[in-house]
């Protein structure tokens, strides 16, 4: 309970700095006033990160993310509206207002850094690659995998293809 309670509060920090970025001075974000107004935490996510998010084809959402959002919400007595995006826009929606916060495996990097805040992470990992078991002895290396015959397969518009194309070309 209590590292989740640290997971809530790092969720939280998210929507002061996200939704204070460009209010200096100001007591209160308009997203904060918002969120007080309309009781209602939008929450961008790509839904395709297991175990951070989940969309299932029902359109029910689960993922530890999914939860401190929910956890977030309830700390700011609203509900959660989770909004489905995709990884290219992603920056974008929540700049843009579509949410107020953004959950699931989100990368900092240099240029999402420009646009908004981050918290600071609770899960930090690598580029791994996911490969059957009968083949993991084969692909240890990024030489190994970036060879004539071997398919690579990443998901679009996000950190991981910019980190897959010059390596894996």
């Amino acid at each position: 309970m209590q590292r989740r309670r640290g997971l809530l509060y790092s969720v939280l920090l998210a929507v002061a700095l996200l939704t204070g970025c460009s209010t200096q001075g100001q007591t209160e974000s308009p997203a904060l006033a918002r969120i007080a107004e309309t009781g209602e935490l939008r929450v961008c996510s790509t839904g395709d990160y297991r175990p951070l998010t989940h969309l299932a084809p029902d359109g029910t959402w689960s993922g530890i993310d999914v939860d401190m959002a929910g956890d977030l919400a309830t700390e700011l007595g609203a509900r959660t509206t989770m909004v489905e995006t995709t990884w290219s826009p992603l920056l974008d929606d929540v700049v843009a207002g579509k949410c107020d916060i953004a959950v699931g495996g989100v990368s900092i990097t240099a240029d999402r850094a420009e646009r908004a805040a981050f918290t600071v992470p609770y899960l930090q990992d690598g580029k791994t690659p996911i490969v059957r078991c009968p083949d993991v002895e084969q692909f240890r290396t990024v030489a190994e995998i970036n060879r004539p015959g071997v398919r690579a397969v990443v998901n679009p518009g996000g950190p991981n293809e910019r980190f897959a194309r010059p390596w894996l070309g």
